[in-house]
């Protein structure tokens, strides 16, 4: 195996940002989403014709984290995510979407929803 290979695999590259969610009394860490969460979010704006309706509660989910990077949330908490407020919903969602450089065609896609 390679050094250089060794390297990247390592770093820890995902950049984060720290939101005021006044709605839920809290400030949230907010990361990129990985490649993976990338896909599937970008697999769910084609979903159907259209974007599934709990596109901004997965986006959440995969891209709060606590102070150590973990994961606030797991897969099974979205359908709880989406009877959260929706300005909160969107507010995370936004910042998470423009840290992890979704082109401006998947947020209108989100958007629309």
């Amino acid at each position: 195996m390679s050094d250089l290979r060794d390297k990247i695999l390592a770093f820890d590259d995902r950049t984060h940002e720290v939101v005021n969610v006044p709605e839920w009394g809290v400030d949230v860490n907010v990361y990129t989403m990985t490649a993976r969460d990338k896909t599937r979010i970008e697999k769910s704006f084609m979903a159907d014709g259209g974007v599934a309706d709990d596109v901004y509660a997965k986006i959440v989910q995969m891209c709060v984290c606590d102070d150590n990077g973990v994961r606030v949330f797991t897969d099974k908490d979205v359908e709880a995510l989406q009877d959260k407020s929706a300005p909160a919903i969107s507010r995370i969602a936004k910042v998470a979407m423009r840290l992890s450089k979704l082109t401006e065609s998947d947020e209108a896609l989100a958007e629309k929803n």
